[in-house]
């Protein structure tokens, strides 16, 4: 009895984290959608952004096996993340016009940034 109220606690929180991690990605991909809209992308554009999120996802879901069996599943976990986490930080020091600073938006920059590959 106790071994299935831990698996069923296990289950629950696995789908917890993974309810609200697909939460987080949808809002994102709508938020995403609707600005660049806004900006004046076309939908071709903003489809290739969310398409390349998700060529990115499979992408990384297959080469990630190797990493993890390399270095282990905590390390390959640290330096993803600090990946992740750096990865935007670029973004608001240009406005894609050359001046750095002054007067950027860093969801239009980092809009920018991805439609055309920078």
């Amino acid at each position: 009895m106790q071994t299935t109220q831990r698996a069923t606690g296990t289950l629950l929180g696995l789908l917890l984290g993974f309810g609200l991690m697909q939460m987080g990605n949808t809002l994102q991909a709508t938020r995403l959608s609707v600005r660049g809209g806004i900006e004046g992308f076309s939908p071709a554009q903003i489809g290739a952004v969310g398409a390349g999120f998700w060529v990115g996802v499979v992408i990384g879901s297959l080469r990630c096996g190797k990493l993890i069996q390399s270095v282990g599943h905590i390390r390959a976990f640290l330096a993803l993340g600090a990946i992740a986490s750096t990865a935007p930080l670029p973004a608001p020091a240009s406005d894609g016009s050359g001046s750095v600073g002054r007067g950027s938006r860093p969801d239009r920059v980092l809009l920018c940034w991805i439609v055309h590959c920078r």
